[in-house]
């Protein structure tokens, strides 16, 4: 194993993935994204504090900002837009990726509700129809939606939301994605994932049923 690598293992029966982890030297960081945010954060304890942050308000600025920090160790450019008290009512995060398409992003510390729902389709229009009159419409927009509730808690509004395109993150998929900060992610790879599962969700293969492969990071 060359000095820096990150081993990623899996347990493997029948041809299915049923676990896996992470083994890396604690004293190396592949990463430099995330060797910065540890300057700050050496043991990504505030991260995690961050990320079961409950309630409203300055709280969920909080969670916004755990989120946004992660996507920016994962190589995305990120701007945080509902950060400040005079956009507060404003998409909460918009993130590009090196290629330049757009993840438009709420946050939320509750279940999924249905006007928020509605909300952020109608911003992640109003988005696509400003990079086509500014003659940009080759850049691809992705609606996403971010909760620390479970996936079970939020089962029925995330199937309905993924049917709609929305990609649905729960506090399920939070230690996937802080793991993949351990190694140099590919921003544009995980955003064709994130786009494929959406397409999995909107046009389900019956014959294949509904296994996601561990491969997928976005949960």
């Amino acid at each position: 194993v060359p000095s820096g690598a990150v081993l990623h293992c899996f347990a493997n029966y029948a041809g299915e993935a049923h676990q896996h982890y992470w083994v890396r030297d604690p004293s190396t960081v592949q990463n430099s994204r995330r060797a910065v945010h540890q300057v700050f954060d050496d043991k990504m304890e505030i991260l995690q504090e961050l990320l079961k942050t409950q309630g409203k308000g300055r709280d969920a600025r909080d969670f916004e900002s755990a989120i946004a920090w992660i996507l920016w160790m994962l190589g995305f450019y990120v701007t945080h837009l509902g950060g400040t008290p005079k956009t507060s009512e404003a998409l909460d995060l918009i993130a590009t990726t090196p290629q330049g398409h757009f993840l438009v992003i709420e946050c939320t510390t509750g279940i999924l509700k249905a006007d928020k729902i509605a909300t952020l389709v109608d911003r992640a229009e109003k988005v696509r129809q400003s990079l086509v009159n500014s003659g940009n419409g080759h850049l691809r927009v992705l609606s996403v939606v971010v909760t620390n509730k479970t996936r079970e808690e939020v089962k029925i509004d995330a199937e309905q939301a993924e049917r709609s395109g929305i990609l649905v993150i729960t506090c399920e998929g939070f230690s996937d994605l802080i793991n993949l900060t351990h190694i140099t992610p590919d921003p544009d790879q995980l955003y064709k994932q994130a786009e494929d599962k959406i397409q999995r969700a909107q046009n389900p293969d019956p014959l294949k049923g509904s296994i996601i492969s561990q491969l997928d990071q976005f949960k």
